[in-house]
């Protein structure tokens, strides 16, 4: 290996064509993370027997925190089918001129978590919270405390789905 180096390194330093290629890639490298753009497609993701997820188009990029919600709590309570909690979200990271929040509703069937993020625009369909109340105060402070973790503004808007 030192052979190699021995060999390459006087031709990198001696073209400057070359170093400035290095450079040039190395910046790239240490500050080019690059930004996921949103998807104008609805994103359906689904674990099987813990979550179902709906993602609007343009919001795909909150995939993270709700899945940081989803591993916090544990739906696998019965009697919780009639549950449904929404929140307003602000978060830097998915937030657009146009759209700088998007809602996030949270319910419960057949034993699964269910999210849906939809822009803040669209009407809710108010349902009664039922008898979900201890599961729906542990998703609510996880929602909120994730949300302080990551920097993200939450408030809870009311009961959807």
């Amino acid at each position: 290996m030192h052979r190699i180096m021995e060999f390459i390194l006087p031709v990198v330093f001696a073209s400057t064509e070359a170093m400035i290629w290095i450079l040039l890639i190395a910046i790239l490298i240490i500050f080019g993370k690059g930004k996921l753009l949103p998807s104008e497609k609805m994103l359906v993701i689904e674990r099987k027997g813990q979550y179902r997820m709906v993602l609007a188009p343009g919001l795909n990029l909150a995939q993270p925190f709700i899945e940081a919600i989803a591993k916090q709590v544990s739906p696998h309570e019965a009697g919780h089918d009639d549950l449904s909690l929404c929140f307003e979200v602000r978060d830097k990271h998915v937030a657009t001129r146009k759209q700088p929040s998007y809602l996030l509703e949270i319910g419960m069937r057949d034993g699964v978590l269910h999210f849906e993020t939809r822009p803040v625009d669209q009407p809710l369909h108010p349902s009664d919270p039922g008898n979900g109340q201890t599961l729906a105060g542990e998703i609510e402070k996880t929602v909120h405390a994730i949300g302080i973790s990551w920097g993200i503004s939450v408030q809870k808007v009311g009961h959807a789905m």
